[in-house]
């Protein structure tokens, strides 16, 4: 499956992975509106990570760049409104095929996440690829982490390495996990991002999540939302729970 949605941001997170910013320390808190992806006053030149994420990132870059692999942001901090963007195109696609709400909600969730729902949302997760290796045409696809693909030993030093600088990866590939299928891609700063997920969960979210501009929004929070909060808000590895 194509991943172009979430590549957008890399030349901009390549100019910010050159010199490390000051210490930051997370705040205990979080607006309603930082955790929805409506405000982004925490994320570093309102568009890649927090600051917090940005450092830890940059040690775990410096650290691989001594075995030839060039971890590179190419998508972190998305908001609300681009979730919702990327939500409806791929709601009218199916929807023009005939399917029915609850077949166009399974499909688009494979990898997609509803508006409001997404860990992106927070500045504390990234999907990386290895700079230094041969660029396919569509990045974010999971044969290109495994066996022959280019990112191949990226994904196996971050296995090896990532949780030493507080990456995990947030989707494994685990029989027993419900939710998004597998995403060697994507890692979460845990330090900041289980500190979000623990108040994220205590929102009123069947309240928050209804919006006329979000397709399909009034029968997923009426029919899929308990059990997508179990399986896929926290179908995680269970390092970040």
């Amino acid at each position: 499956m194509k991943r172009r949605d979430f590549i957008k941001q890399s030349a901009k997170a390549m100019a910010f992975c050159m010199v490390p910013l000051p210490e930051f320390t997370y705040q205990e808190a979080y607006t309603q509106a930082q955790l929805l992806g409506k405000n982004n006053s925490l994320i570093l030149n309102k568009s890649i990570v927090q600051k917090e994420t940005y450092n830890a990132f940059l040690s775990l870059k410096n650290a691989a760049a001594k075995e030839n692999i060039n971890p590179q942001i190419v998508s972190g901090y998305r908001s609300y409104l681009r979730q919702q963007q990327i939500w409806n195109r791929k709601y009218n696609r199916y929807k023009a095929k005939g399917l029915s709400e609850t077949a166009i909600i399974k499909n688009i969730t494979q990898y997609s996440t509803f508006p409001g729902t997404s860990r992106h949302h927070w500045g504390t997760d990234i999907d990386i690829i290895d700079a230094n290796a041969k660029r396919p045409k569509n990045l974010l696809l999971t044969e290109n982490y495994y066996e022959d693909g280019p990112y191949n030993n990226l994904r196996l030093w971050m296995e090896e390495h990532a949780a030493t600088y507080g990456f995990i990866m947030t989707y494994p590939n685990l029989t027993d996990r419900p939710g998004f299928l597998h995403e060697p891609w994507h890692f979460s700063y845990a330090p900041t991002a289980k500190k979000m997920l623990h108040q994220y969960t205590k929102l009123p979210l069947n309240n928050l999540l209804k919006n006329k501009k979000v397709l399909g929004a009034d029968f997923f929070v009426e029919n899929e939302l308990p059990t997508y909060l179990k399986n896929y808000v926290l179908g995680i590895h269970k390092e970040l729970l």
